[in-house]
């Protein structure tokens, strides 16, 4: 595997808040497809309309996660970004300690 893999901060936290951004969409998206399936179904009767029912709740069940998930996955974007601040920082401290007792030049700012 070649390259190089280097983690931006701040790159993280951007993306979350392109996530959130989108939420809004995401929902107008989703009650409008619930909206248009309501409509839709209006005609169906008996065994179909029955049928329809239990897959369109089945469908909108699963759609109310949706929206939570997004959200849960821009706070998980926004903590890589502060895990990975902290550990570099600490990194950093342990470093300056450890090269506190050699004459070595090495300059940790």
């Amino acid at each position: 595997m070649a390259g190089d893999v280097e983690l931006e901060l701040g790159a993280q936290r951007l993306a979350a808040s392109v996530v959130r951004g989108g939420i809004s969409d995401v929902k107008a998206v989703l009650v409008g497809v619930a909206d248009a399936v309501g409509e839709q179904s209006a005609g169906f009767r008996g065994v179909a309309a029955d049928a329809l029912g239990v897959e369109v709740s089945a469908w909108l069940t699963a759609a109310e996660d949706v929206v939570p998930a997004l959200v849960a996955y821009a706070q998980a974007l926004e903590m890589v970004d502060v895990t990975t601040a902290a550990t570099e920082a600490d990194n950093i401290s342990g470093l300056r300690a450890s090269a506190g007792g050699f004459p070595s030049g090495l300059r940790m700012d």
